[in-house]
């Protein structure tokens, strides 16, 4: 018969087994923080969080309020590298604009930018608020940062090459509704398949190919350097 301690110790253990796992990832700002912790506050319960903070997020800002949601991951190593694949979602509350020309061209010079590319070859869901860096918010206007066409149209090319390396970078409301909508995702293995459209004409994303590799060539569809790197891998291992 179960003892009552054995009893919780099962009972704890499955709660934190069926508990999703989110990376939060902190560059150096924090436009907005109290939404963003009141968000990420409310589903504290319901899930394992994990931080990683950048050095100008530290230098600037105070980081034991978001420890007090979870653990905080200080350096970029082999076994932090095999513990990534188990995050079921990676977010970035901040996304500056210095850490958005980096991240768009594949730079790695940080932890913090190493630790999301490394998530990005994994195929992780990373979802950046892009309040931080877009010139079109009253924050910018306000501050008149949205004078120079040029720059707002470079920030916007980086944008569109994040989107097909698989990173969603959104308003700070439509990000907040996209996390939202992940915490109430049906966590049954059962799931309705994603019906993708197959087109020559698109450009097909690394979370694209994952889903059905099978239905992809490279020699027929357009698809990102990463996506056709994990296609390439993939038929070396099958061969």
């Amino acid at each position: 018969m179960i003892g009552i301690e054995q009893l919780i110790e099962k009972i704890i253990n499955e709660l934190q087994i069926r508990k999703k796992k989110i990376l939060v990832v902190c560059f150096g700002s924090n436009l907005e923080e109290s939404i963003i912790y009141d968000l990420l506050e409310r589903e504290y319960l319901n899930c394992q969080y994990e931080f990683v903070f950048s050095d100008a997020y530290k230098k600037n800002f105070d980081t034991r309020k978001w420890e007090q949601l979870g653990n905080t991951i200080e350096t970029y190593d082999q076994n932090i590298q095999k513990r990534l694949q188990s995050f079921d979602l990676i977010l970035i509350p901040y996304l500056t604009r210095n850490s958005l020309a980096k991240l768009a061209v594949g730079v790695a010079d940080t932890d913090p930018l190493s630790i999301v590319l490394q998530c990005l070859l994994n195929g992780k869901q990373i979802l950046a608020s892009n309040h931080c860096w877009n010139l079109d918010t009253d924050n910018a206007a306000y501050r008149e940062l949205n004078n120079n066409f040029f720059l707002k149209n470079l920030y916007e090319e980086y944008q569109a090459n994040l989107l097909n390396m698989g990173v969603d970078s959104l308003p700070l409301t439509a990000w907040k509704e996209a996390v939202e909508n992940f915490f109430e995702e049906d966590d049954s293995p059962i799931k309705e398949n994603k019906q993708i459209d197959y087109s020559t004409d698109k450009i097909f994303t690394l979370n694209d190919v994952k889903e059905n590799p099978g239905n992809f060539k490279l020699s027929k569809n357009k698809m990102t350097d990463l996506a056709k790197e994990f296609l390439l891998d993939l038929q070396n291992k099958e061969e």
